[in-house]
């Protein structure tokens, strides 16, 4: 998938078989976290939503999360996915 800046992304995903995956509040805590860490320097979080089974965030695009990167001799983009 070919990401485009500025532009928005609705990004979700679910347990499977709707099972929970977020059991307890400190495994809402741990994924915000990772989602902070991981996602916030490659796109702007306008809205999110945890639920027991699933999530969905609205994310904004930025332009270093399209920008083109070598990696050995290739050349790689959206390498953040």
């Amino acid at each position: 998938m070919q990401l485009i800046s500025d532009n928005l992304y609705h990004i979700y995903n679910q347990g499977n078989n709707n099972q929970i995956i977020f059991k307890k509040r400190e495994d809402y805590l741990a994924f915000l976290y990772k989602t902070r860490t991981f996602l916030l320097s490659h796109c702007d979080i306008l809205a999110y939503c945890l639920m027991p089974n699933h999530f969905h965030f609205l994310v904004n695009i930025t332009e270093k999360s399209v920008e083109k990167i070598k990696i050995g001799g290739n050349i790689d983009f959206n390498h953040w996915l």
